[in-house]
């Protein structure tokens, strides 16, 4: 599966924000 970087940013930048 690929998938576009920016996902793996949102995903990060989700994370941190729901800390």
């Amino acid at each position: 599966m690929n998938y576009p970087q920016s996902a793996v940013v949102q995903n990060e930048k989700y994370q941190l924000l729901s800390r």
